[in-house]
């Protein structure tokens, strides 16, 4: 979805400027490398995921994404299988954080949440800005 709208954006500035658009060089409809293999799954817990940290360190689990205030009490709380990426469950633990608690002036993150498609969400909702690997409310 993100990558679709950054193209456009790309291709519409390219030609504004009296460039020729990009050339499409993402074949999504043929199978990306390692798609034939087995992913491994827990026979006592299916529901959990491969969270792999080093070398040495590779389990299953769970991870839990959970906001606080500045008082380290807890707003709002996501758990998700432990191959899930810090940056997918971004958008839906600020957005229920942000809608319980409107008063919410900075959000601090760690740089597995510095992606492209969380500054663009958090620029256009005019709500956050990125200063210093902190957002800060505008």
């Amino acid at each position: 979805m993100y990558d679709d709208q950054l193209r456009a954006e790309i291709d519409a500035d390219r030609a504004a400027h009296g460039k020729k658009p990009l050339k499409d060089d993402d074949h999504d409809d043929e199978p990306k490398h390692g798609s034939g293999r087995m992913a491994k799954e827990s026979t006592s817990d299916p529901e959990s995921g491969l969270f792999v940290k080093s070398d040495h360190k590779v389990e299953f689990a769970y991870t839990a994404y959970v906001s606080c205030d500045e008082h380290n009490f807890v707003l709002n709380c996501e758990v998700t299988p432990g191959n899930v990426h810090d940056s997918k469950v971004f958008d839906t633990v600020c957005e229920r954080t942000v809608e319980a608690f409107p008063d919410v002036e900075t959000v601090a993150v760690d740089a597995g949440y510095k992606t492209p498609w969380i500054c663009k969400t958090m620029g256009e909702t005019c709500r956050l800005h990125i200063k210093s690997g902190i957002l800060s409310q505008l």
